[in-house]
């Protein structure tokens, strides 16, 4: 049985493929898309040779933008947009549903953008992919692809429980957002964009607690005794609270086994804690981040050292040069933890590789 995940090389942002099922007939879950230039340099080669090894139908059981920030919603959106200008390629590509929270309706509606009168410091990278949202939505349509197959509006979770989702032979859980963070992100959004009907000036949105992150998507994977959990860019405290509503971890210190988790945000240290690396030991954690805006932080890789005492991981990271100086301060956090005595395994994507693999069953043939 196949259950593996594959990080594309995604700049700063993600761009996901889930790999399950039966070796010789494998299923796929695509899960965001990557910034501008991630479909051309990564995810439309990689769809293309997974096409061409399934004999030029490819199936896509689901496509999921967890949120709408351009670095997860662009190559997806390019994506779609190919398809639609090579009509004779749409036969090659089935989507069987999109999942895809338009940041409009989730905020209030249409128009809701447009009648702000201030743009929230924590929410202008989602209102600058509102056209970017709109446009999939409109391309989705022109494919006759389903969207968010399996809820009435939201891809989200009640504020009591998980949604399974049946993916068979996967089983699929959406734990976040649930009801009460959606209820908060539109308190929120009134309060801060409209700041006159209030009569006080908006105080900023803290970057780890934006409008965009609150309404991420995250799932819980699980195959054959085997578990991932991915978090788009959600904030580390919402997980966990998702997770002991949907009864995978006991509330106070209860911990959940993970055979893989996605690091939220790109590593960055506003999204999670020590404490959040503890109640989820992972086997393999995953960091999809090129050094911009400074991830993945040193500060979260002391997290995760402090988390896990253990030494029983691998951490997988898909860039191994990076930006901004981030590069040779990553190489001295671990040059410190190896002094230190910690043997855990890290991993970089190689310069030459579209991706990195973590498989947790059969490899990906």
């Amino acid at each position: 049985m196949l259950f593996s995940l594959e990080a594309l090389r995604a700049k700063q942002g993600d761009s996901l493929l889930l790999h399950y099922g039966d070796p010789g007939d494998p299923r796929l879950i695509v899960i965001d898309g990557g910034p501008s230039g991630v479909y051309k340099d990564a995810l439309k080669p990689r769809l293309e040779q997974l096409c061409e090894a399934a004999g030029g139908k490819l199936s896509i059981e689901l496509l999921m933008v967890s949120h709408i920030d351009s670095d997860h919603i662009k190559g997806v959106l390019e994506f779609s947009q190919k398809l639609l200008d090579e009509p004779q390629r749409q036969g090659d590509y089935k989507v069987k549903t999109l999942w895809h929270n338009k940041f409009e309706d989730v905020v209030g509606g249409e128009g809701a953008v447009a009648e702000a009168e201030v743009i929230p410091p924590g929410a202008r990278g989602a209102v600058a992919s509102v056209p970017e949202g709109q446009r999939l939505r409109d391309n989705a349509r022109g494919l006759k692809w389903t969207e968010n197959k399996g809820f009435k509006e939201f891809v989200m979770a009640p504020d009591d429980a998980g949604v399974p989702v049946d993916l068979g032979p996967l089983k699929l859980t959406v734990v976040g957002p649930r009801q009460a963070e959606l209820d908060e992100l539109r308190e929120k959004w009134e309060k801060e964009a409209k700041p006159s009907q209030r009569g006080a000036t908006p105080a900023a949105i803290e970057p780890d607690d934006s409008i965009p992150n609150l309404s991420s998507i995250v799932c819980v994977a699980e195959l054959d005794g085997k578990r991932m959990l991915l978090t788009g860019d959600a904030l580390g405290t919402k997980v966990i609270e998702g997770l002991e509503t949907a009864g995978f971890l006991k509330s106070g210190n209860g911990k959940m086994k993970l055979d893989l988790l996605k690091v939220p945000h790109h590593g960055s240290c506003r999204n999670v804690t020590a404490e959040f690396f503890e109640r989820l030991p992972a086997r393999h954690l995953v960091i999809s981040a090129d050094g911009k805006h400074g991830n993945p932080d040193i500060e979260t890789l002391e997290m995760i050292s402090e988390g896990r005492p253990d030494d029983a991981f691998t951490l997988h990271l898909t860039e191994a040069k990076f930006k901004d100086g981030v590069g040779p301060k990553i190489e001295d956090f671990f040059a410190k933890e190896k002094k230190a005595g910690r043997k855990y395994d890290v991993v970089f994507r190689p310069d030459d590789q579209l991706s990195l693999q973590v498989d947790l069953l059969d490899p990906q043939p």
